[in-house]
């Protein structure tokens, strides 16, 4: 068993190394993706496994091996997100404003970079991105980030709720503008 100084290692990553592909640019090689994808991949950033990658471990595409592989590393984010801290990454009372995006608000306010964000809690970074541009909020809030948010132990009510008040605010000050340009 590991200590509890460590991160739990990724199965992909076990995986890889017992098959004696040693290193990242090895991988990227034989995957045909850049080094920053493999690495994003190990760390977890994605929900889901990219299939070069899979490729490369010789995982046979819906074999009862990918499953096993793909819920192996499901649980593996789950964990990660509890060993990384997650639950205390971001304040746990944040003060939302009707004028500025809420998960932007929410990293501000617990001095959290994207990256950081993404990190410990196993998020794509365009994710974030995307979700933090997106002024009128035109969609829902992707639920890769509340699944994150939820295993963490945050209670996303508020979350949503602030969501739902900037989504209108932002609508209200639309149609505001637009009358004044009538």
């Amino acid at each position: 068993m590991e200590p509890e100084d460590k991160p739990p290692i990724n199965p992909l990553k076990q995986l890889r190394i017992k098959l004696n592909i040693t290193t990242n640019e090895q991988m990227s090689q034989l995957a045909g993706i850049n080094v920053a994808a493999i690495c994003q991949q190990e760390d977890g950033f994605f929900r889901d496994i990219i299939p070069a990658y899979l490729a490369a471990l010789r995982v046979p595409i819906a074999s009862q091996d990918e499953f096993e592989l793909i819920k192996d590393y499901q649980e593996w984010q789950t964990v990660r997100r509890q060993w990384s801290g997650s639950h205390n990454i971001l304040v746990r009372n944040p003060i939302f404003s009707l004028i500025q995006n809420p998960l932007y608000s929410w990293r501000i306010q617990s001095s959290v970079a994207v990256y950081g964000l993404c990190r410990n809690f196993c998020i794509h970074m365009p994710t974030v991105n995307k979700f933090e541009k997106d002024m009128n909020l035109s969609s829902q809030i992707p639920p890769v980030i509340l699944l994150a948010l939820q295993e963490a132990g945050y209670d996303t009510e508020e979350f949503e709720e602030a969501c739902k008040l900037f989504k209108v605010n932002y609508e209200s000050r639309i149609m505001q503008l637009n009358n004044l340009a009538s």
